[in-house]
């Protein structure tokens, strides 16, 4: 593989997108695994109590996740910008994809925000009951849970098509490119199969279908910053 020279737009594109996938790791599983996933239970009291209790650290959480999708608005803009010449089409395709993606992740976001307003105490809320307020909450979270497995269909997409362009491309291992594809559609194809079958949401862990795509983000990450850029073949 040839070394990319410095002053090659597409190659710099290249690097911005490793440093993306490396940025955006650490604030979804600090969410993920510390901040939701311990603050937001089954029960709506409990959900209610943690979250008036932490406010500030699952606000902290909301914005870790918004700062992710801007990340994932440059990632995909650096993607196309390496990967347009492979297939210009697939490439756009690509980026509506993760256009939808990131825009239902963004009303997942919302949704968060919308539960502590449920739970502020706020002049127009105080003629409903604390229970009926609390299950607003709780119900304004399960939004979340289902616009964020939304998003994650699409994001399974935008993965699997970057990939196929990644594999025509040459400018990274095969592995690595098959890699991507297999994560991604499993991602997608796990996130969808749960649209027709909800109880599948209880039975499967996150870390089953998240963990692949995780791994390569990570490992793509670190291959586009530490190792040769890829050149972008001209046409």
């Amino acid at each position: 593989m040839n070394t990319s020279a410095d002053g090659d737009p597409r190659s710099r594109a290249a690097w911005v997108a490793g440093l993306m996938y490396l940025l955006a790791i650490p604030p979804s599983l600090f969410d993920e695994f510390f901040i939701t996933g311990k603050l937001v239970t089954s029960s709506a009291p409990e959900t209610a109590a943690n979250l008036l209790a932490h406010e500030r650290l699952f606000r902290v959480g909301i914005a870790g996740n918004v700062f992710v999708f801007a990340i994932d608005a440059v990632l995909m803009v650096a993607l196309f910008l390496v990967l347009e010449r492979v297939h210009r089409g697939l490439a756009l395709v690509a980026v509506a994809w993760g256009i939808i993606e990131t825009t239902l992740l963004a009303v997942s976001a919302l949704s968060d925000l919308e539960a502590l307003r449920l739970l502020s105490g706020s002049a127009i809320l105080r003629g409903v009951a604390p229970s009926t307020l609390q299950s607003l909450a709780r119900s304004a979270l399960r939004g979340h849970a289902t616009a964020y497995s939304l998003g994650l269909v699409f994001s399974g997409l935008r993965g699997t098509a970057f990939g196929v362009l990644w594999f025509r491309s040459r400018l990274i291992p095969k592995a690595l490119a098959v890699w991507a594809i297999m994560a991604s559609a499993l991602l997608g194809a796990w996130t969808f199969a749960f649209i027709p079958f909800p109880e599948l949401h209880g039975g499967l862990s996150v870390v089953l279908f998240g963990a692949p795509i995780l791994l390569f983000e990570l490992t793509m990450g670190i291959w586009l910053l530490v190792t040769n850029r890829p050149a972008v073949p001209a046409r």
